[in-house]
């Protein structure tokens, strides 16, 4: 559980980076 966590903080963050 904590792995899918980090993957969607992870993913998240890469939406933020990429605007």
């Amino acid at each position: 559980e904590f792995m899918g966590r980090n993957l969607l903080a992870m993913n998240v963050m890469w939406k933020y980076m990429e605007q």
